[in-house]
């Protein structure tokens, strides 16, 4: 032994490994010597991110903490010929072996994903998969216990109940029992297969919620039929059963039973043909009037009329029976299930694990907020009906306090987009797309007021979370349902002229609104959590997060907008600068415990360069990246008639007027009078451009004018034949020159006199309007693009002009005047872009080769 370290012969009979990986051991006789430094410090490592400290300090040190086998021959033969060469079925088999761990790893991956759903799934229902646990050991010990008794049927339930009660055969009786049985259940779960465990947790989380499952179903009822006869549906739900404390009663889950019921039989009775409105003429009749009575009513005729409402009803029954599995059907809204105390003021009991994620985002009290101990309480027969329920909603003698203001915020801001990229179904006044509408600076008003609608709504929720002002909140909850179905069903379809039924986006974001009102309404019940952190985003310091918050700080105005809403809605002595300054270092210091995270999260050895894979992995994208940002409007300019849908011109329109007269030449052009070129036409184009630079009569230089010529046809390659066109108009105007007698004296006696009152040269401006209406883009409204060209008409200028007006102008009635020419008053070739006026083409008109 030297040095520390050792050489030990070992036996290849006892070592546990595969005959492919001692062959090379028997083949050539070798002695495996191994090397260790420190073997029991290293045993004493466990953490795998110590173990992997202690190797790179090792290194930094110069002491390798490892083991290294050295493979040494027996025989002192030279080193040459006792090389260990793989042979051929070695090397297959490390292939083999490679691609069946890749494999491997992309198992565990998957197998971990899996794991990672059923733990968030089993989060969600945990309670209930405890509460069920519980029950059905308590069955079976009952089962057990009491066997003859439950089959004796003189024994009445209060006997059973007083055996059960004396035989103390409750399985949960202290604090202790309750850690216990949780510890079991979850002991149990583990045991089976990770699919296994993913069905339950599926299961589970679906029996958990089968109460939320149902209002949803309900809100999806009426949102597809939007008729007033499953309105009454979503109230129950909105008015009755979410605001009830601590759970609805048999009563409300009979009446939307017996609702949904009603609701089916009357819409199955309104699908025969017998009916007028059910007729296809009357239809047709109809077909534009977004009013119609059997729409309204929601008893049209339609195919499934009844798919969700038997789903609905399905969840319903369901959802009765887990009720009345756990025994919560007939007692589910008493007061007196919750055992009475002398201490109204009950403490929480404490555990002896918290999870202080748990602590964070729920709290579970047994109180009632405010000074409910100073409250007169009233028997219940004292009270009526309304005021008994909004009694137990604001005094309860249980509360399951969780923060559930960062779901509500996202379904705002949910439904905020819904609003924006669905905009031609809520209102009018543009062409239905909102990125060219304001490219085009057409903002539609009511866009605009549904905007600031929604960003208001978004401030006052967020104002009632910061203040924890429940009964407001409740009655801003009530006004909204009834504002929103009004607005839905009766305002939106008188603005778009399209009824509730058929306005596909409304209902998809009435859903949305429904579900926000669920969440809303619990929170309404339990009460808001006594402590409400403002920033959504920083309740945990994962890399997720850190991006989002660098996203939101980004933002502009975001940032200002929420620090003024919570400095106004929080109880603070601080100025609102001071506030901000505060929040800024908040964000800062943020950053710093983001970073600090996963600088723990995934360790890296200090002092050791960086892998290949790792720099080109993350650095060449983010280069990349980088320079088509920098250079990315360029590249949009360059692409920008290089994609998009071709949209030809429909109609041409050219007009000519003299100014402050009546048009004198109208002309339209459509359908053959506008053709796109052949191939050969735009060949033919193109050379008689680029040949121009041989003609000699031209007295531009040479150099100078070869430029013009590449640049004309370097334009003319842009564009496709296809995207060329030819417009003829007709020598004729199409309508009448409507203009009054005075009108025309005027302008006669303006041609008449070469001078005005200024004693110099008269003039009058002639205008060419000139139009193009493109092709309809699906729906929206036609996009038209227009020009003016001006041109001064005076006695010497352009030749013969205003001779021949005047000549013109004195032509009796009844017989034909001499034509009038102005010569190159308008371009051969004209550029209508994708947005914006129409424009000469002046790298084809600087060639100037026609002649």
């Amino acid at each position: 032994m030297q040095n520390g370290l050792k050489e030990c012969p070992i036996n290849l009979d006892n070592l546990n490994a595969q005959p492919i990986q001692l062959e090379p051991f028997k083949r050539y006789k070798l002695r495996l010597k191994i090397q260790m430094l420190g073997p029991n410090k290293v045993k004493k490592i466990k953490d795998e991110e110590l173990r992997m400290i202690r190797a790179v300090s090792a290194i930094d040190d110069k002491k390798r903490d490892l083991v290294v086998a050295v493979l040494e021959p027996v025989e002192n033969q030279p080193q040459s010929s006792q090389q260990i060469l793989p042979t051929t079925e070695h090397v297959k088999t490390e292939e083999n072996d490679g691609v069946t761990n890749a494999f491997r790893f992309g198992g565990k991956i998957f197998r971990s994903f899996l794991d990672w759903l059923s733990a968030f799934l089993n989060r969600r229902s945990r309670e209930h998969r405890y509460v069920a646990f519980v029950l059905h050991k308590e069955k079976t010990r009952l089962m057990n216990e009491m066997n003859h008794e439950l089959f004796d049927e003189n024994a009445s339930l209060k006997e059973l109940r007083h055996q059960w009660e004396s035989r103390s055969l409750h399985m949960v009786s202290s604090e202790s029992d309750v850690s216990k049985l949780e510890e079991e259940a979850h002991t149990k779960w583990e045991q089976k297969s990770f699919l296994a465990r993913l069905l339950l947790a599926i299961t589970n989380c679906v029996t958990a919620h089968t109460d939320v499952i149902s209002y949803v179903i309900a809100c999806i009822v009426h949102a597809k039929c939007a008729g007033l006869i499953t309105l009454p549906l979503p109230m129950l739900v909105f008015f009755w059963g979410t605001l009830a404390s601590p759970r609805p009663s048999k009563n409300f889950w009979i009446n939307l039973i017996s609702y949904t019921e009603f609701e089916i039989i009357v819409k199955f009775i309104f699908q025969f043909g017998f009916f007028p409105w059910n007729s296809n003429a009357e239809e047709a009749a109809n077909a534009r009037e977004y009013f119609k009575y059997q729409y309204v009513f929601g008893v049209q005729r339609v195919e499934y009329f009844a798919f969700w409402d038997v789903a609905l009803l399905i969840a319903l029954f369901f959802h009765r029976y887990m009720l009345r599995r756990l025994g919560l059907w007939k007692d589910a809204n008493i007061m007196d299930t919750f055992i009475e105390s002398g201490d109204v003021n009950r403490q929480a009991i404490s555990t002896t694990e918290v999870d202080f994620a748990d602590i964070e985002s729920r709290e579970i009290h047994a109180t009632t907020q405010g000074a409910e101990a100073n409250v007169t309480v009233l028997p219940d027969e004292q009270r009526g009906v309304v005021s008994s329920f909004v009694f137990k909603l604001f005094h309860p003698k249980f509360r399951y306090i969780r923060d559930l203001y960062p779901l509500m915020f996202f379904l705002d801001v949910f439904c905020f987009f819904i609003v924006v990229f669905g905009f031609s179904s809520f209102g009018d006044g543009g062409s239905g797309d909102v990125l060219s509408d304001l490219s085009s600076n057409r903002v539609p008003l009511t866009f605009v007021v549904m905007l600031i609608v929604i960003s208001l709504m978004i401030v006052v929720d967020r104002g009632l979370y910061l203040r924890k002002a429940v009964l407001p909140k409740l009655i801003y909850q009530l006004v909204t349902v009834i504002f929103l179905h009004a607005y839905l069903m009766f305002i939106l379809p008188a603005v778009t002229h399209t009824s509730a039924y058929e306005n596909t986006v409304a209902k998809f974001l009435y859903v949305v609104k429904c579900i926000y009102f669920v969440i809303s309404a619990w929170q309404i019940r339990n009460g808001y959590p006594q402590l409400c952190i403002g920033n959504l985003l920083t309740h945990s310091y994962g890399l997720v997060n850190m991006v989002l918050f660098k996203i939101f700080m980004l933002i502009p105005f975001l940032f200002e907008l929420r620090t003024a809403i919570d400095w106004t809605w929080t109880d603070t002595s601080m100025p609102i600068l001071d506030f901000f300054s505060m929040e800024n270092f908040y964000s800062t210091i943020y950053n710093l415990k983001c970073a600090r995270t996963f600088e723990t999260s995934f360790p890296a050895p200090r002092g050791i360069p960086k892998g290949i894979i790792v720099k080109y992995s993350i650095g060449v994208p983010l280069i990349l990246a980088l320079i088509l940002i920098i250079w990315f409007p360029l590249l949009a300019f360059a692409l920008l008639n290089k994609i998009g849908t071709e949209l030809p011109p429909e109609k041409v329109q050219l007009s000519v007027s003299l100014e402050g007269y009546p048009r004198v030449f109208t002309m339209e052009a459509q359908g053959n009078e506008i053709q796109p070129i052949n191939s050969f036409m735009k060949e033919k184009l193109r050379t008689t451009i680029s040949s121009k630079n041989n003609n000699v009569n031209v007295s531009d230089d040479s150099a100078l004018l070869l430029s013009k010529s590449r640049r004309a046809v370097s334009y003319i390659e842009e564009y496709s034949s296809k995207e060329i066109h030819i417009v003829r108009f007709r020598p004729v105007s199409e309508v009448f020159w409507e203009i009054s007698k005075d009108s025309l004296e005027a302008l006669q006696n303006l041609l008449e006199s070469e001078k005005n009152f200024n004693n110099k040269s008269s003039s009058i401006r002639m205008n060419i309007d000139f139009a193009v209406q493109r092709q309809r883009a699906g729906s929206k409204e036609p996009i038209v693009h227009t020009t003016v060209f001006f041109v001064d008409v005076t006695p010497t200028s352009p030749p013969g002009a205003w001779e021949g007006l005047r000549k013109a102008l004195n032509v009796s009635a009844y017989e034909n005047s001499e034509p009038v020419v102005f010569a190159n008053v308008l371009p051969y070739f004209l550029t209508v872009p994708n947005e914006g006026q129409v424009k000469a083409t002046d790298y084809i008109h600087e060639v100037s080769f026609v002649s």
